[in-house]
């Protein structure tokens, strides 16, 4: 079995990262990677969760304790193929996303040897007029030749529903969740959005659990800034690592991606200046409620 030196370097390698590129993901000096890679020292706590964020793997890769990357190969084939579809380059796909500076970035996650931030994700299906559920999860082909990333709109459109279409209820901060949550489902106080049935099937959601709100918290900044819409799974409330949920912590509702830890919980932001890593703590865990797993957001600015 390798080292974990030598797992960090040869993904480091296959990703195509300098070692202070990786240093300065991190937050740490080149010198800390260069001791990392040679055994000298091993990363610990939070820097070895940073760590395989920015080599876009799993702790336990790192550490010996599974075989392989976690990376997703379907993802990056869904990529090609909706970049093939619309007859683009590699190079002109990149430079439409403004990702000038990104090199061998593209062409690893179409490889499957990386995958896309769900920034990146954004930016992609913006680009490929795709929706981003469909890039990230799967699921029924989503090509289209509009902006489907719009398909909560801000209000029904004239007639009702389409066909394609189903109601969600829509609810704005922890009044509206309140009146959600006590009825069971829909209520007389609260309004709906159309969302489209094909959107639900590609992420397994079903529609008495879905529900659609706007944020209201930085956390996720850029990646969702506040005033986005996001899909709620309110049946997906059991934390699985690297997932994004909505949660009632303290008196907030917030956008937050759980870990577990030993003790307790890592939760993560986009927005690191404004939200530090927080470790939850089990008396810390009585102030949390999570809400539903965040499978649908947009990205309509």
């Amino acid at each position: 079995m390798n080292t974990i030196g030598q797992r960090i370097r040869a993904r480091r390698k296959e990703l195509g990262f300098t070692q202070k590129e990786v240093a300065l993901e991190v937050g740490v000096s080149a010198v800390a990677v260069t001791q990392w890679e040679g055994d000298d020292t091993s990363p610990r706590g939070d820097n070895l969760f940073k760590l395989a964020e920015v080599l876009r793997c799993k702790p336990d890769y790192l550490l010996g304790n599974q075989d392989q990357a976690t990376v997703n190969s379907a993802l990056g084939d869904r990529i090609k193929l909706a970049r093939e579809r619309n007859g683009m380059s590699l190079a002109e796909l990149r430079d439409a996303c403004g990702w000038h500076k990104l090199g061998r970035r593209l062409s690893n996650y179409e490889n499957g040897i990386a995958e896309p931030t769900y920034r990146e994700i954004a930016d992609l299906s913006r680009v490929l007029h795709v929706s981003a559920a469909w890039l990230a999860f799967g699921g029924k082909d989503d090509f289209s030749t509009g902006v489907s990333e719009a398909r909560a709109k801000d209000s029904h459109p004239q007639g009702g529903l389409a066909v394609s279409e189903v109601e969600l209820p829509y609810f704005e901060g922890l009044h509206d969740l309140a009146l959600l949550e006590n009825a069971g489902g829909f209520t007389k106080g609260l309004s709906t959005k159309p969302f489209s049935k094909s959107e639900l099937e590609a992420v397994s959601v079903k529609q008495e659990d879905a529900a659609i709100t706007r944020v209201s918290s930085n956390s996720m900044d850029p990646t969702i800034p506040v005033g986005s819409l996001i899909g709620i799974d309110r049946s997906s409330t059991d934390v699985k690592d690297g997932e994004m949920y909505l949660a009632h912590y303290y008196d907030l509702l917030i956008i937050m991606r759980l870990h577990r830890v030993p003790g307790g919980l890592r939760a993560t932001y986009v927005n690191e200046k404004d939200w530090p890593v927080d470790i939850i703590s089990a008396e810390k865990a009585k102030h949390l409620r999570v809400i539903g797993r965040v499978f649908w957001y947009s990205v309509l600015r």
